[in-house]
């Protein structure tokens, strides 16, 4: 439900939408290329997750040169010429999966599955390395290429669960890479000049939105606020769920990433940025699910079927939960240090501007809150559980000392009396009291037990 929410929200374009766009902003931000990062968790070993990344990388790739004009919804798109570029541009993008692994034995159950890891998928979009000849970069906009994500994202999280289980309820991390102007020309970007084209780098910076032609300044002004880059030659917008990295071709050749196209690359922006964001947000990920686990936790606290569970049970299923915040504490950890000692200004506001953007430590301190209560929780009924049982060992211990006072006291009798008939008459009677003795004790040893669970149950 949250999904087609923000499908109709982030698609229901309006007509004339895109010439509205073209008409009121002469300076275009020509792609280069987009990462989109997935937060996940995954149930596959070391030995079957490439093969498995390579599958999905088939999958989406098909997905995407599947997408024609007719398969795009005209509710979403009602333009034709709009449908019409999409699928261009889609067919002539090319799209590459790695995974990075983030936290390893994180060891969370859901729906029978165990995921041991807990990382993020990277999907590289570029343009094919021979495009077709009707194809120029001036097509490919930022509201076609939300088109293409959701072209495979549905079908990407449904093909693969089991073997993934993806943050289905926020979108792929899309970070947009430009470093030519159309027309060209060389601009210092300065705040003035951010504030001229504001209009073209929130459309960029801001990848899922309505694209509605009518919005007014001041979401503008809103969308270009936080500058993170120190360069006039750069720009680097990080947003919740997109951000665009604006860099001139020989800033992007040389610190952009390190790959085969720019092997001299320092890959100063791929690793300071584009991975500490993603991080980031998978640390939030995790605290959502950690979270989560500790409301469920809280719920059976409370049932009686969980009460009625053995201590050292219900003491196991609070450790589980309590050691995926450890483990996420100790993921934290290296994060918070560099807040606090880093000397390196552009990574250092970066990841405070992240740490800010996804509550991180709102977020932490509600969990910490919780599993503080539940722990307080479970003392109590654990302190609980050792009182009855207390007292049930002393009920017990006396109806033992009653049997052998009993065993004594028939033995005196075979002593006093010599007659058997009386003999017999006599221990009938001294059983007889006895047993009406035990059945007391038994009773109080387990009456207020019954009792105590017909009222818990009303």
């Amino acid at each position: 439900m949250l999904i087609g929410k923000l499908l109709m929200k982030t698609l229901n374009w309006r007509k004339g939408a895109h010439s509205n766009i073209m008409s009121s902003n002469a300076l275009r931000f020509l792609f280069k290329e987009q990462w989109l990062g997935i937060s996940t968790l995954s149930s596959l070993t070391d030995e079957n997750l490439p093969s498995k990344i390579q599958k999905m990388e088939d999958f989406v790739n098909s997905k995407c040169q599947a997408i024609t004009a007719d398969s795009l919804n005209p509710q979403f798109v009602p333009d034709p010429e709009d449908r019409n570029r999409i699928a261009i541009v889609a067919k002539n993008m090319h799209l590459s999966l790695s995974w990075e692994n983030h936290i390893e034995d994180f060891q969370y159950q859901k729906d029978e599955h165990t995921y041991n890891k807990l990382g993020y998928i990277l999907i590289r979009i570029r343009v094919k390395d021979a495009p077709d000849p009707n194809f120029q970069l001036s097509l490919i906009r930022p509201q076609y290429l939300q088109q293409i994500i959701f072209g495979f994202w549905f079908s990407l999280i449904k093909e693969f669960r089991g073997d993934f289980l993806m943050d289905e309820k926020t979108v792929p991390y899309a970070f947009s890479v430009c470093s030519e102007l159309d027309p060209h020309t060389d601009i210092e970007w300065t705040q003035a000049s951010v504030i001229t084209h504001k209009r073209e780098i929130g459309d960029w910076c801001e990848l899922y939105s309505g694209q509605f032609p009518d919005y007014h300044d001041q979401l503008y002004d809103r969308r270009i606020a936080s500058n993170l880059s120190n360069r006039t030659s750069e720009m680097h917008f990080v947003q919740r769920n997109s951000a665009l990295i604006f860099m001139k071709p020989e800033n992007y050749a040389s610190y952009f990433v390190k790959d085969e196209i720019t092997p001299k690359s320092t890959g100063y922006i791929f690793n300071t940025v584009i991975k500490t964001v993603m991080q980031i947000r998978n640390i939030g990920f995790a605290l959502i699910l950690v979270n989560s686990e500790i409301d469920i936790d809280t719920a059976q606290l409370t049932s009686q079927e969980f009460q009625e569970k053995e201590t050292s049970l219900i003491k196991e299923d609070l450790e589980k939960t309590n050691r995926l915040k450890m483990i996420l504490q100790g993921t934290l950890a290296p994060f918070f240090t560099d807040l606090s000692r880093s000397h390196r200004q552009h990574y250092h506001t970066l990841l405070q501007h992240c740490v800010t953007l996804y509550d991180i430590e709102k977020n932490w301190q509600m969990l910490s809150d919780k599993l503080e209560g539940n722990t307080q929780a479970l003392n109590s009924i654990f302190l609980e559980k050792q009182e009855e049982a207390s007292e049930r060992q002393e009920k017990v211990l006396g109806i033992v000392n009653l049997i052998l006072g009993a065993s004594i006291v028939f033995e005196i009798v075979d002593i006093l009396v010599v007659e058997d008939s009386l003999q017999t008459l006599v221990k009938q009677i001294v059983g007889g009291c006895f047993l009406i003795i035990i059945f007391g004790f038994l009773g109080k040893l387990y009456l207020p037990k019954l009792s105590k669970k017909k009222k818990k149950k009303k």
